[in-house]
């Protein structure tokens, strides 16, 4: 029968819990920024409009953030 250590608790996937919501906003802000630079720039806004930047930023930082938290 396998053992669990005693450091797996909630409190030991607190600090790595912290980093992952925080890695998340800081996403959701840089999604958010380009989203005001792409309205305020008149050209940006229609090429942005073609391609799906946003969603494969979306994807890619979702993608990462799995693939880190499931190497620890």
């Amino acid at each position: 029968m396998p053992t669990v250590p005693d450091d797996v608790g909630p409190s030991a996937r607190a600090p790595r819990d912290r980093r992952v919501v925080l890695l998340v906003a800081a996403l959701v802000v840089a999604i958010l920024a380009i989203n005001l630079v792409s309205a305020l720039v008149p050209g940006l806004d229609g090429a942005l409009a073609s391609l799906p930047i946003v969603v494969l930023l979306l994807v890619v930082g979702t993608l990462l953030i799995l693939g880190r938290s499931l190497r620890r």
